[in-house]
């Protein structure tokens, strides 16, 4: 009977360490995918965010020159326009230039 008793008991402890051993490599497991696919999206995330932000950049950057092309033909109509000032041609360029050179800043 002992020795019976000590064949369960070895086969239990056996099943146990077993068992331990199993669920150990599954939660292992599970973490890894679990860290994959988080990985994955924040991959995903970060370039949908980049995709929009160069997006955003873009429309900005045009919006930008497109306002500032507008003020400079305006600027350059109202100096071509103005009556009280009547200096020669090299005078009216430097005045278009000069108010060029404020647009852009």
């Amino acid at each position: 009977i002992r020795s019976l008793v000590s064949n369960q008991t070895d086969e239990w402890s056996n099943l146990l360490r077993r068992q331990e051993k199993e669920l150990f490599e599954l939660r292992r497991q599970q973490i890894s995918d679990e860290y994959d696919l988080l990985k994955k999206m924040l991959v995903d995330a970060q370039k949908q965010q980049m995709d929009s932000l160069k997006t955003k950049l873009e429309v900005e950057t045009r919006d930008l020159k497109q306002a500032q092309t507008r003020k400079s033909m305006e600027d350059t109509r109202q100096i071509e326009q103005d009556r009280s000032f009547s200096a020669s041609r090299a005078e009216k360029e430097r005045r278009v230039k000069e108010t060029k050179e404020r647009n852009l800043k």
